[in-house]
């Protein structure tokens, strides 16, 4: 009653970024259920940023009946939708309703390309353990016996399907098709390491292996169509960190670091927080 109230300013870090340090008073506060919002130009006195929840998500489609928790990879095909859960692979309507189509072994993601087969677009399905092909919603295990061993991952590529094998060596099929020529291979040999993953971006083949990352390219000939272009001497920490990001390739490196290219050259982009969590 009839006393004087003071108003005191307390610094309180809220966004853009979220960068949990070691000591919390050095590090941002972390957004839940949200996501910070560039204000161009600013808002009212200034404000650069604007704090937004996220609307969440809702249940499309209900994949329970597998018996797992979670899914195991999505991807479209032709306009439909397939989705791995468990090991069991379903076809999605319009409406959201699945249809059982076959097994797939493994409890890791799988890594999937297709073809444009002009009798039905072929998907190659990769898992820990095991390769499938799928042709109109019909799922069997790789057909070519010429298929090395070990395989890690496909990627689809001017009309090829080419497989990595862990040995660092790739196979390519037919043009749209999944027939193999025991002939038609090559080696990511510049080092010893493993390969991880191949990928297809901006017109090159990225073959990402345990300590490099060679870039091939189609050259067109007839005898094998690639040809290696350069080595970057940063690997790969997991094919499941590696893919299209921000309009360039990033990935997460053998040194536990988030990384991008900017052009051949890797540059770092994370923060000791996250790396600490890798």
């Amino acid at each position: 009653r009839g006393g004087l109230f003071l108003m005191a300013r307390y610094p309180f870090n809220f966004g853009p970024n979220t960068n949990p340090a070691r000591i919390r008073q050095m590090g941002d506060q972390a957004i839940i259920n949200g996501f910070i919002e560039l204000l161009d130009p600013p808002g009212k006195d200034d404000t650069g940023y604007g704090a937004n929840t996220d609307p969440g998500l809702e249940v499309f489609a209900d994949l329970s009946a597998s018996g797992a928790s979670s899914t195991r990879g999505e991807f479209f095909v032709e306009g439909v939708l397939y989705g791995l859960a468990g090991t069991r692979l379903y076809s999605i309507n319009a409406p959201g309703v699945p249809t059982d189509i076959g097994a797939v072994s493994g409890v890791l993601p799988v890594i999937t390309s297709t073809n444009r087969n002009v009798t039905g677009a072929q998907t190659v399905i990769t898992s820990e353990t095991d390769v499938y092909e799928m042709q109109n919603g019909i799922l069997q295990s790789f057909q070519d016996a010429d298929l090395g061993s070990a395989v890690v991952g496909s990627t689809y590529m001017d009309g090829y399907t080419i497989i990595l094998l862990r040995s660092g060596i790739f196979q390519i099929t037919g043009l749209n098709d999944l027939t193999i020529d025991p002939l038609d291979f090559a080696e990511a040999e510049a080092r010893g390491d493993f390969g991880i993953l191949p990928l297809a971006y901006e017109s090159k083949l990225w073959l990402a292996g345990a300590t490099t990352i060679e870039v091939w390219t189609d050259t067109g000939n007839a005898e094998f169509p690639f040809e290696r272009d350069t080595v970057i001497e940063r690997g790969v920490l997991s094919k499941y960190a590696f893919g299209p990001f921000d309009e360039t390739l990033a990935f997460v490196d053998d040194l536990g670091r988030a990384v991008r290219m900017v052009g051949y050259g890797v540059q770092v982009f994370s923060t000791p927080a996250v790396e600490r969590d890798i």
